[in-house]
């Protein structure tokens, strides 16, 4: 919380203060910034908490995300107040402040999007180890052949590594009597 206190107190005092160039860039970047979280310089110093909302899902995970958040960001008598409402399963209420709001929001946006697509590149790794664990490749046919991706070294590594972690398990064909 104190980085966006910071940042915005020297943004305000730099276009206050600040040569003509640094002062205009500055009062675009705070004016910018109030602007996205819909707040006032009078905001800023405001200490009154307002109902807040959270928007997340269990099943893509971000709901998690938005609780890991949380801690990071907020007090834990605050992360505790969290809370939701039986009919709005995807909502997430908070008392906060505009600053703490912002901050939140902020973090949670970065966060959000870098878990969704940390989430498709572990998920498509998974299907890949999967697949070559259990040899589930189809019979070759040389005629077929169509130029496949090339992985880098790191990749490769992480594929063997999360195949090497499945369980071993074979598929018993079952004779019918």
């Amino acid at each position: 919380m104190e980085k966006i206190i910071e940042k915005l107190q020297k943004l305000k005092t730099l276009s206050e203060r600040g040569e003509w160039g640094e002062a205009v860039n500055a009062k675009r970047m705070l004016e910018k910034f109030l602007c996205k979280y819909n707040l006032t310089l009078d905001d800023l110093s405001s200490e009154i908490p307002k109902k807040r909302v959270f928007k997340a899902n269990f099943d893509d995970g971000s709901m998690a995300v938005l609780f890991m958040c949380a801690c990071k960001i907020l007090e834990l008598k605050k992360v505790k107040s969290l809370y939701q409402r039986p009919n709005e399963r995807n909502k997430v209420y908070a008392e906060l402040t505009d600053l703490e709001y912002a901050e939140m929001t902020q973090f949670y946006d970065f966060h959000k999007k870098n878990f969704a697509k940390e989430r498709k590149r572990v998920l498509v790794e998974f299907e890949q180890a999967y697949q070559a664990k259990h040899d589930l490749y189809a019979t070759r046919n040389d005629d077929d052949e169509k130029p496949k991706r090339q992985h880098s070294a790191e990749e490769i590594m992480r594929i063997v590594r999360l195949a090497q972690s499945l369980e071993d398990v074979f598929y018993h064909k079952q004779l019918k009597e």
